[in-house]
């Protein structure tokens, strides 16, 4: 339940985007997957004091193709 964690969350609002090209050039090879965002990226946002990760954008790219294919 959303109660249990809710009140403890520190949330951290990124561009999904913005972060992976950053990302991309700090280790200097492609990021274009989450999955691929190194381990210690996260480590240290948790290090921070941060609980929570909101990537905005997620999904967007997908939403727009699929509206714009049933457009036409």
């Amino acid at each position: 339940m959303d109660k249990d964690w809710m009140p403890s969350l520190v949330l951290l609002a990124k561009n999904a985007y913005v972060w992976i090209d950053q990302l991309s050039k700090i280790y200097q090879r492609p990021i274009q997957h989450l999955d691929q965002i190194p381990d210690e990226e996260l480590d240290k946002i948790s290090k921070w004091g941060f609980t929570g990760l909101w990537l905005i954008a997620v999904g967007t790219q997908y939403c727009f193709s699929k509206n714009k294919t049933a457009a036409g």
